[in-house]
């Protein structure tokens, strides 16, 4: 019993924390983003209007999407450049996580927050 109690309370401290966790145990909904694409969602928990991309984006804002996302996940495939940074602000600045193939990040500390992404080698 104490091992299970200990189990949930490290799950809820690294949700929390908002740690990237492997999409095998993320919501249903991230089922909505295309294979290949990186998505974000406009509410959290992967829902409401969602804008996905196969490429880089150096200005969200030409999307519509510059400081709007809440969730964001990585359904990108095996190839070279496979993980996604994250940036604050247009034209690659400021970069504030960077999310591999197959993780994804939903967490109301950084709710709107982001201007720009591009594809990339490695975390």
């Amino acid at each position: 019993m104490r091992r299970a109690l200990l189990g949930t309370v490290a799950a809820a401290a690294l949700a929390a924390a908002g740690v990237l966790l492997p999409a095998s145990t993320a919501s249903a909904a991230l089922g909505d983003c295309p294979q290949g694409q990186f998505c974000v969602w406009d509410d959290d928990n992967y829902s409401g209007a969602r804008m996905g991309w196969v490429g880089n984006d150096p200005n969200w804002h030409d999307d519509g999407w510059g400081d709007r996302a809440d969730s964001l996940y990585n359904n990108g495939t095996p190839a070279a450049y496979d993980d996604v940074r994250v940036y604050m602000d247009v034209n690659y600045v400021n970069q504030d996580l960077c999310v591999a193939r197959g993780d994804y990040y939903d967490w109301s500390m950084d709710d709107n927050d982001y201007s720009s992404h591009q594809w990339t080698a490695s975390c």
